[in-house]
């Protein structure tokens, strides 16, 4: 039973990669535009909230606010991308943290 589903996998793979894609969905494929919550675009949202509206020094649980659908380890990430970058400092460990927003250069 599972050599067949697996057989049938690759089947469907070089269909996949033989085949001219119909040509409705080629067309949509080519038109396609990821939204401003893809990946990229909502985290630089984030990035100019962070600079226009936190304040100087703020939390994570204060971004989260803003941001309740973002989970904490993607604002942490985007944190630690934008601390050594240059752009924050972080002040303190765990939930005492507190980031701090650093003038442009």
């Amino acid at each position: 039973m599972g050599e067949i589903w697996a057989t049938q996998f690759f089947i469907g793979i070089h269909r996949r990669h033989a085949e001219p894609a119909i040509p409705q969905i080629a067309e949509l494929q080519a038109q396609y535009r990821p939204s401003a919550n893809h990946a990229h675009g909502i985290e630089l949202k984030i990035r100019q909230f962070i600079q226009a509206e936190m304040p100087q020094r703020f939390a994570i649980a204060e971004l989260h606010g803003h941001f309740p659908e973002i989970n904490r380890e993607r604002l942490r990430a985007l944190l630690g991308r934008m601390r050594d970058a240059g752009e924050l400092s972080r002040e303190g460990h765990g939930r005492a943290s507190r980031w701090i927003k650093l003038a442009k250069r």
